[in-house]
């Protein structure tokens, strides 16, 4: 028998990101968003029009958020050809007086006539002088507006002009066109003053634009915003950025929500009008539970700042009812003459029937039932400002070239199933980067699918705990974690292999499979390979004694120079192995990209009745169920082992999503819970090497019980609680 060793915690990082005091800060332009420049720590963003009364009222009256995302028709241009919006730079002078924070301007897009405030336009030196010299540090930048999914999904394949790419291009190659399209074409239009909203797990690619500050659109139908938050929270640990997030409102999915093209929003509360310029739950639009939920996890993942994308008020730029009773800023533009009733809801003249309209007593008269939940989380999470840094003990590399996107989804991206960079094949390390994701975020590749909004979120049995890096991480980098685990096929790079030996030099833990052992990564592995593509289908742990009857795998058959044999198969050859490389350790996997069977059992149909006729949506569905991970067993149980070895806390219970951050104080952890499935749960918290002394619930002041040091946790269905934990012990060291 073998035994796993005792993998040592080395200090963790409990400090945020703080970009300003990174040596990278001095070395690239423009500079990214800097701490120092936020008014505090977490910011709140509501999507506006900039000429919009009742918002203006919001924001200031009732100092409901502190940042706006305005789109370029309610700010500052319509249509070209009608110039410049009358009064915007007044109104602009006013928000600048009032501290206001722009987080992003959207609507410029490249190769799109410009009409109704979006296409393409180059952003006039003027007008970037002007919010440069009114609003200085707190204009954060033009956004991007998730070009990145609209390249894979329209650009790759000739749309807009821009040239159609080959599926026999190398990844270098697609890289080098997508930097071609990104910097060289979209952000000239922005004086490369960028702040990315992705949809995709592209953000180590805008942070090497030197985009100021990274984030992601969470929610609608795009790709499971659990894993790509891991992509995100890595770039932003890699490369020294803030992150930012918006929560849209907008469902693509006509499965999800079948009324998504209603005009109604709230039909229940008497209204029957749309909100602002999205639809609202239930007819359209994520649900309010999904966003509540959205909305702490982007919190304790550390954002800097995050807001919706619509949603919050009744409709009050156009279509208002007669007798309506809304909110009204004096004096914050001129009167403008009201050539139509019913005018466009881009046009800033739209609204000026408010002009009569009397202030209401109560900002309840303008909010919608999710403005009404959305006011209650922004009250929560300022009063609640000290929520430490995320714990992501486990750093998952993959090459820089990677170009990778999940298997299948409608959000934007590729247009055919199994594609990186929009139309190039899948190869094994593709699927290998997939079916990780569903072992440690099960049924995340289901969302935009699963009618209740499932997989958006997942269950992490493994805890929240993982970030992606690229393969050109630094060794600064790579040491803010505990383990790396390599996902893809990875390049000969001599730098990449020098960092990762002193990475595990250092006392950490390293994973891998055979098939990456490149270059100097080869010598790390205590193995000699000496056949390929072998095939067997049985298994035995030496840790355990288990046997496991596997699916027919293919996998290298290795000669150990110094590994310690952990698994076999009934032919005596090595399925998993450890090398001891200075204090830290090595796991070599030989099965290839940990398979179990050639690939996996995917089956794919096209639905040729979807009532839509967006190109650029993939219409293939899935025609079953997702099957199971397509991992060995024998190397889930060995690396599974690994993996939870670094978990501070040990749950109890059915399967739910855990988040846990550290702070200063080495007595306490905050422990965040979400309940993703439409039953309530209950289970216990263990924090390991301690027990819990006393515990107080942010969210909803209720009692906890503590009992023999353990937390009892209860959560309502689709619901998030957060945990501040006292332990009896200091149990924590930080680096």
């Amino acid at each position: 028998m073998s035994t796993l060793p005792e993998l040592t915690l080395h200090p963790i990082p409990n400090k945020p990101i703080t970009p300003e005091d990174s040596p990278r800060y001095n070395q690239v332009e423009p500079k990214p968003v800097a701490r120092r420049d936020l008014p505090k720590d977490f910011q709140e963003s509501v999507q506006m029009g900039w000429n919009d009364y009742l918002i203006y009222n919001a924001m200031f009256d009732y100092d409901f958020a502190t940042a706006i995302r305005p789109f370029t028709a309610w700010m500052w241009v319509n249509r070209p050809q009608d110039g410049e919006e009358p009064g915007w730079r007044e109104i602009a002078k006013k928000y600048a007086e009032k501290g206001l924070i722009i987080n992003s301007i959207w609507g410029i897009r490249h190769g799109i006539p410009f009409n109704l405030g979006s296409g393409e336009m180059v952003v006039p030196d003027d007008v970037q002088e002007f919010l440069m010299e009114t609003f200085g540090p707190r204009f954060l930048g033009w956004e991007n507006g998730e070009q990145d999914g609209e390249y894979l999904g329209q650009y790759v394949f000739g749309s807009f002009n821009w040239p159609k790419q080959s599926p026999e291009r190398s990844r270098k190659e697609a890289y080098e066109d997508f930097v071609r399209f990104s910097r060289d074409t979209l952000d000239v239009m922005f004086h490369h003053y960028v702040v990315t909203i992705g949809s995709l797990g592209f953000s180590h690619y805008y942070a090497e634009l030197n985009h100021r500050m990274i984030g992601l659109e969470l929610g609608t139908g795009l790709q499971s915003s659990i894993m790509r938050c891991a992509f995100l929270r890595g770039a932003s640990r890699q490369y020294d950025l803030l992150t930012h997030g918006h929560i849209s409102m907008f469902i693509p999915s006509i499965e999800q929500k079948p009324d998504f093209y209603g005009t109604k929003c709230y039909p229940k509360e008497g209204r029957g009008i749309k909100i602002e310029f999205q639809y609202g739950y239930p007819d359209g639009g994520i649900s309010t539970h999904l966003a509540k939920r959205l909305w702490f996890a982007a919190y304790m993942y550390g954002f800097s700042l995050c807001g919706t994308e619509g949603g919050l008020f009744y409709d009050d730029m156009c279509g208002l009812p007669k007798d309506f009773s809304g909110i009204e800023a004096e004096g914050v533009r001129p009167d403008l003459p009201v050539e139509r009733e019913n005018a466009s809801v881009c046009d800033v003249a739209s609204d000026v029937q408010r002009r009569n309209l009397h202030r209401g007593s109560d900002l309840e008269h303008n909010l919608t039932p999710f403005g009404r939940e959305f006011r209650k989380w922004v009250w929560i999470t300022r009063a609640r400002p000290n929520r430490g840094v995320q714990y992501s003990p486990v750093a998952l590399v993959l090459d820089f070239h990677h170009g990778w996107c999940p298997p299948i989804h409608k959000g934007l991206g590729q247009s055919e199933p199994e594609r990186v960079w929009g139309n190039i094949p899948y190869n094994m390390g593709d699927f290998q980067i997939d079916q990780f994701f569903h072992w440690v975020y099960p049924g995340y590749g289901e969302y935009a699918y699963a009618p209740n909004q499932r997989g958006c979120l997942t269950p992490t049995p493994f805890g929240d705990s993982f970030d992606v890096l690229l393969h050109n991480a630094s060794e600064d980098a790579l040491k803010k974690y505990q383990a790396v685990v390599l996902l893809g096929q990875m390049p000969d790079d001599a730098g990449f292999a020098a960092n990762l030996e002193a990475f595990v030099r250092s006392g950490r833990s390293v994973v891998l499979c055979t098939r990456q052992m490149t270059g100097g990564i080869a010598d790390l592995a205590g193995v000699t390979v000496k056949d390929k593509d072998l095939k067997d289908a049985t298994a035995k742990s030496l840790v355990t004694g288990k046997t496991y009857r596997e699916a027919e795998y293919v996998y290298d058959l290795v000669e150990t120079d110094g590994a310690e044999v952990l698994a076999t198969n009934d032919a005596g050859h090595p399925l998993v192995c450890l090398n001891k490389v200075g204090d830290g350790h090595v796991f070599v996997v030989t099965p290839v990209f940990w398979a179990n069977g050639e690939r996996p059992d995917y089956v794919w149909h096209k639905r040729e009745d979807l009532p839509w006729d967006m190109s650029y949506r993939n219409d293939f569905i899935r025609g079953r169920p997702f099957p199971p991970v397509n991992f060995l067993k024998v190397v889930q149980e060995i690396v599974g082992s690994v993996l939870e070895s670094y978990t501070l806390i040990k749950i109890k219970g059915r399967p739910i999503q855990s988040i846990v951050n550290v702070t200063d104080d080495p007595y306490k952890l905050l422990v965040t819970l979400i309940n993703n499935a439409e039953a309530p749960w209950d289970g216990t918290v263990e924090v390991k090497g301690t027990q819990i002394e006393s515990c107080h619930e942010w969210l909803s002041s209720g009692e906890t019980c503590i009992e023999d040091g353990k937390l009892l946790a209860a959560l309502p269905a689709t619901d998030v609680r957060i945990y501040e934990l006292t332990c009896e012990d200091s149990f924590l060291k930080f680096a």
